[in-house]
Parts: C-alpha cells; sequence; structure tokens
C-alpha cells in the first residue's frame, strides 16, 4: 500500500468517526425536543377580532 493510500484510508476513517458522532448527537437532540415539545394552543380572538393564544387569554383576563 502506498502512502498516499494510507492517508486517504486515514481520512476516510474520521470522516466516517465524525459522521457517527454528529448522527449520534442528531438523534439525541431530536429526542430531547420530541420529549420537551408542548401541544397545540388552542386559539381565542378577543371583542376586536384579535387572535389570542390560550396563554395570551390568561395573562389578559385581569387587564380590562
Amino acid at each position: 500500500m502506498s502512502r498516499r493510500n494510507g492517508l486517504r484510508s486515514k481520512k476516510e476513517q474520521v470522516i466516517n468517526i465524525d459522521t457517527y458522532i454528529i448522527t449520534g448527537i442528531i438523534k439525541k437532540v431530536y429526542s430531547t425536543l420530541k420529549k420537551t415539545s408542548q401541544p397545540n394552543a388552542s386559539v381565542i380572538a378577543d371583542s376586536d377580532e384579535n387572535i389570542l393564544t390560550e396563554n395570551a387569554t390568561v395573562k389578559n383576563r385581569g387587564i380590562k
């Protein structure tokens, strides 16, 4: 095996290791986001027909 082929092989090994690590990280991030994501909030309109999320409605109850 020539030196050139040996270097190419080492580069391929490094690329394979990097790909494996990145794939593992992406899977962990996706798994975490999937666990922590919240369901969609219901949508409510106020008296001026402005669309509010349920969270905004609860916050604005005592303001008027």
